[in-house]
């Protein structure tokens, strides 16, 4: 998750101020409000224990103030961060429901960016889930027997996982839609949207918000290094590469998002383009060796296409009865 996620809860947070407490409680809820946002920042893939600390500090504001919309806010997006990191549903479950609850706070208009932004990545996991269902659903129709007993029920199942999917991504393209008309958030914006579209199946629309995307990413990069390299602050220098590190990984899902697109639209040289990139950046990515590789074929370079399926072998920590490692066996015995 990128920085832009954590940034805007400083405001956030700071519009929850509640006049009708004494001083004294006043006080408390701040140093609530704040212990709660650093253990949310600081909290790592590798060191998730500040999630568990930053809901402490939460619930012990709440208690003050159970209509604080910044600690309110701050409570769906910890589940939302959780999920991202663990992938278990119950955390993406106690998200929906903590947006849910910051809905009710406010009008539309009047929620922070934040809220968009989170609650729209949370639409987004909805959905992605809600159409794997459905995929995984029609897949196993196609290994049934003709005579399955249970094919229009599982048929009928499938279709509303599908009706389910859709009505969750088209949730979250208007939120992020929303960000992007108000020129806030756009590089996250426009990286979530194109992900919206890709699972809606709107391909040239998923290409061209990820192309924009990348535009306003690596101008940001640039910026970003410029200012390290003009900063003496070593806490805002910290804090800048932080977010240079956050973009530059994205930027990779985004390539290797792009370069899928283009592949299954049969752009194979704009797929080979983006992977090269790619590649160069980062050259431990072993699937996108199979990636480029398959696109290699397609162009008929096939020398490129061998080396690429190779390292790909070599490098894949796959079983050998992985589809994608049958298939570069494949290609290599016709190349």
């Amino acid at each position: 998750m990128a920085r832009a996620l954590f940034l805007p809860l400083l405001t956030a947070l700071a519009l929850g101020a509640c006049h009708s407490l004494s001083e004294e409680d006043q006080d408390k809820l701040a140093g609530y409000r704040e212990r709660a946002r650093l253990y949310y920042e600081n909290t790592t893939r590798d060191n998730p224990g500040g999630f568990q600390r930053a809901m402490d500090q939460i619930e012990r504001g709440l208690a003050l103030e159970p209509e604080d919309y910044g600690l309110n806010l701050l409570r769906a997006m910890v589940a939302l961060r959780q999920y991202q990191f663990a992938r278990r549903p119950e955390y993406l479950a106690q998200a929906e429901t903590a947006f849910a609850q910051v809905s009710e706070l406010r009008s539309g208009d009047n929620h922070s960016p934040q809220y968009w932004l989170g609650f729209g990545m949370a639409q987004l996991f909805l959905g992605q889930n809600q159409r794997a269902e459905a995929d995984a659903i029609q897949e196993s129709l196609k290994q049934a027997p003709p005579g399955d007993p249970f094919r229009d029920q599982k048929d009928a199942k499938s279709r509303e996982h599908e009706a389910k999917a859709r009505a969750y991504l088209m949730e979250a393209k208007r939120c992020f839609q929303r960000l992007i008309d108000r020129d806030t958030m756009t590089i996250e914006s426009h990286f979530r949207l194109a992900q919206a579209n890709t699972f809606l199946r709107e391909f040239p629309a998923a290409i061209e918000n990820a192309q924009k995307h990348l535009d306003l990413s690596v101008k940001r990069q640039d910026q970003i290094q410029k200012r390290i390299l003009a900063t003496d602050n070593a806490r805002e220098e910290r804090s800048l590469f932080a977010e240079q590190q956050d973009l530059a990984e994205q930027e990779k899902d985004v390539r290797g998002q792009l370069a899928h697109l283009f592949f299954k639209l049969g752009r194979h040289e704009d797929a080979v383009k983006q992977l090269d990139e790619l590649l160069a950046k980062d050259p431990t990515r072993s699937a996108d060796y199979f990636n480029r590789g398959r696109s290699l074929v397609q162009l008929g370079r096939k020398e490129e296409a061998r080396q690429d399926f190779n390292n790909f072998l070599r490098t894949t920590r796959l079983p050998p009865d992985a589809p994608q490692v049958v298939e570069a066996f494949r290609a290599l015995e016709k190349l």
